[in-house]
């Protein structure tokens, strides 16, 4: 189990003999030891299995191999992008995480001016990104 949200890179895992760091990619460390219980359980016992990732948590960081997958990639704008939800369900328009409305950008990815240092970085990278 991580401890917390856990960590992306080389994460701690609480475990029934202690703390343990493993070096590598939270969802490449969570998979393979998915993988090894199932390879090692004993075949004629039932089993239950939680199998959960860290990745739909905030920050949301991708591995190296990830990371730039869609960098010079021009991805079009979907027309729903800018949605206000006021002809959508109550449901639609009370959830969260909708990207004018609660994303960051860092949450975004988005890269700060180069001039931009310290606290003022770090707002401008916490600050949501307007309408427009």
């Amino acid at each position: 189990m991580l401890g917390g949200q856990g960590l992306y890179f080389d994460p701690g895992f609480i475990t029934p003999t202690g703390r343990m760091v493993v070096t590598g990619y939270v969802s490449d460390i969570i998979t393979d030891m998915c993988l090894d219980f199932l390879k090692a359980r004993p075949k004629d016992q039932p089993f239950f299995l939680m199998y959960h990732h860290k990745a739909p948590h905030r920050p949301w960081e991708p591995d190296a191999k990830h990371k730039a997958l869609f960098a010079n990639r021009v991805i079009p704008e979907p027309a729903t992008l800018r949605d206000d939800y006021r002809t959508r369900t109550d449901a639609l328009r009370e959830n969260r995480q909708r990207v004018f409305d609660d994303l960051t950008r860092r949450d975004l990815k988005l890269v700060p001016p180069p001039d931009l240092k310290g606290p003022a970085r770090n707002q401008w990278l916490n600050h949501k990104p307007t309408r427009g």
